[in-house]
């Protein structure tokens, strides 16, 4: 709230706006956001950052259709709040198309194409998604769950080999997902690789996780091992 008084003194209305939303404030914030817009009318024409947020606020997706349609289709964030609009109403093609179209402008966004690649795993296209979370590592090679979709997209697609690689690289970031352990352990008895498969097996005994090492398991890693070395 003081940042809202400090911007609100110095006039940078779409910056105090933003900061009483994000205070909690939702109805005092549209309640500004509407006396800008309806006595600066010219100017907030021009202002789509503003449309856009007053469509966050009020959760009304029409705001940015209009922010798009009014630059002419230049305003990636329309685009990318549109993708996300149509993302969590589950309709995940038009949610697809949106977030294209918002990339093909700006391409820097890992949480954009993260979102993109799960909305590409909704519909099974595996290929887009592993393509869509490439870029997210392109960005930020430290995103471990890039890397762990990947992964998964890898699997569906009957893709073992790659699929282990995946996960070697995702737990080289964080050692402690255990549950990418447990994922490593698998694809490695699936590809025949008994010795990653025991090494994943110490690391969930080192880090106490138990509950996944099971009679089922022990039987398959026998079973990998026999037909690795006998």
């Amino acid at each position: 709230m003081s940042a809202h008084d400090l911007l609100k003194s110095i006039e940078l209305w779409e910056e105090a706006i933003r900061c009483l939303f994000m205070a909690g404030r939702q109805s005092a914030a549209i309640e500004m956001a509407e006396w800008y817009i309806d006595t600066n009318d010219e100017k907030v024409l021009q202002n789509y950052n503003l449309m856009c947020l007053m469509g966050e606020m009020k959760e009304d997706y029409t705001w940015f259709e209009r922010a798009w349609e009014e630059s002419g289709g230049k305003c990636a964030k329309a685009m990318r709040m549109l993708g996300r609009h149509y993302f969590f109403k589950n309709d995940f093609k038009m949610s697809i198309e949106c977030y294209e179209k918002g990339l093909a402008i700006n391409k820097l966004y890992p949480d954009t194409w993260f979102t993109l690649g799960c909305a590409y795993m909704k519909i099974e296209n595996y290929k887009m998604a592993i393509y869509a979370f490439g870029s997210v590592i392109s960005i930020d090679e430290r995103q471990v769950e890039a890397w762990s979709n990947i992964a998964g997209c890898h699997i569906t697609m009957k893709k073992y080999f790659e699929a282990v690689t995946c996960c070697e690289q995702a737990l080289r970031l964080n050692k402690r997902a255990w549950k990418i352990w447990s994922n490593f352990i698998l694809f490695s008895i699936e590809t025949l690789q008994f010795y990653k498969a025991m090494s994943g097996i110490s690391q969930l005994m080192r880090y106490n996780h138990l509950e996944t090492i099971n009679p089922g398991l022990i039987v398959r890693l026998t079973d990998c091992f026999f037909k690795r070395f006998v």
